[in-house]
């Protein structure tokens, strides 16, 4: 005889790992803006702050545009 809980996903379902909810990773490496010279490194960090964001984020799509295959 089935029971109100056998199509319950809760029961089905185990509970997932939170564990990678919580700190204790290192924080990622700091790019080096310095390599993009001192123009886009000014342009760069100003885009981040009016973005809100941190400077990879900027960046990132930056050197993507620029690539030539």
């Amino acid at each position: 005889m089935a029971t109100q809980f056998d199509d319950d996903p809760i029961v089905l379902w185990p509970l997932p790992d939170m564990s990678v909810l919580q700190s204790g990773r290192r924080d990622p490496p700091k790019l080096p803006l310095e390599l993009f010279g001192a123009a886009w490194q000014d342009w760069i960090e100003g885009a981040a702050q009016a973005s809100a964001c941190p400077a990879d984020y900027v960046a990132g799509p930056l050197l993507a545009s620029v690539w030539r295959s």
